[in-house]
C-alpha cells in the first residue's frame, strides 16, 4: 500500500508539472504598451482606438491618417503637437483624412 501511494503522488506531481508547463504564457523580446490611436479630422488629431484604415483614408493632407503613439494625447491635439512625442504610422496609413468619423 506505502508504494501505491508513492507511485500515485509521483504521477500526480508529473501530471501538475507538465500540465502547468503546457499552458505557460509566451515570452517575447516585447513589453506590452498601452497605445492610443488617433485619426486626421482635417483639423486636428482625435483619438479613435478602433480606428482601421479601412475605414477611409483620403482627400488631401500631409499628415497622416491614422497614427499611434504610447503617449497618452487626451481627447484630441493639434498637428504641431506632433513634434513634441514619438508616434508612427497605423498599419499601412498615409497622408489623408480619415473617413470614418
Amino acid at each position: 500500500m506505502k508504494n501505491f501511494k508513492k507511485v500515485a503522488l509521483g504521477l500526480l506531481v508529473t501530471v501538475l508539472a507538465f500540465g502547468f508547463s503546457a499552458f505557460k504564457a509566451e515570452v517575447s523580446g516585447k513589453k506590452n504598451v498601452l497605445t492610443y490611436r488617433y485619426v486626421n479630422t482635417g483639423t486636428n488629431y482625435q483619438l479613435k482606438p478602433d480606428a482601421e484604415v479601412i475605414d477611409g483614408c483620403g482627400g488631401t493632407s500631409p499628415h497622416n491618417c491614422i497614427i499611434e503613439t504610447n503617449v497618452n494625447k487626451g481627447t484630441n491635439f493639434s498637428y504641431d503637437d506632433l513634434d513634441n512625442f514619438s508616434w508612427q504610422a497605423y498599419d499601412s496609413s498615409a497622408p489623408a483624412e480619415y473617413q470614418g468619423l
